[in-house]
Formats: C-alpha cells, structure tokens, sequence
C-alpha cells in the first residue's frame, strides 16, 4: 500500500485502502500496522486532525490490527 508521509511525533506515514477499509500506519519508531474496518470518515478525521498523534491514538488504535513488522 502506498503510504503518504505526514507531520506528526507519533506517525511517520499514512496509507488508506478504502475498497477494503484498511489503514496502513508507519510510526515514528519505524513500526508498521493494519487497522482494519477503518471507515473512509475516520481516514479523512485522521489526515485532517490538527493533531495526527492524538487522533490516532484515540479513535484508530481501538480497531482491530495487525503488525506487519
């Protein structure tokens, strides 16, 4: 998935599936995760956030994921 990078302390860069409604994360600490049935409304709150760290955070990490690395 391509990713996009981002300005935040906590996400290095975002990437968004909508067909399948899977968000794919890169932190800062070069960790990569899935987030699954991520609906696109959540993806545009994300990317919109004036804080992209807090957004994530509280409303992306509670969906169910895997670790990629």
């Amino acid at each position: 998935m391509k990713r996009e990078n981002v300005e935040s302390s906590v996400l290095k860069s975002v990437g968004y599936d909508e067909q399948n409604k899977m968000l794919e994360t890169e932190l800062v600490n070069g960790a990569l995760y899935e987030y699954y049935e991520v609906h696109p409304s959540e993806y545009i709150k994300l990317m919109q956030s004036e804080s992209l760290g807090e957004y994530y955070n509280k409303s992306i990490k509670r969906h169910r994921y895997r670790k990629l690395n």
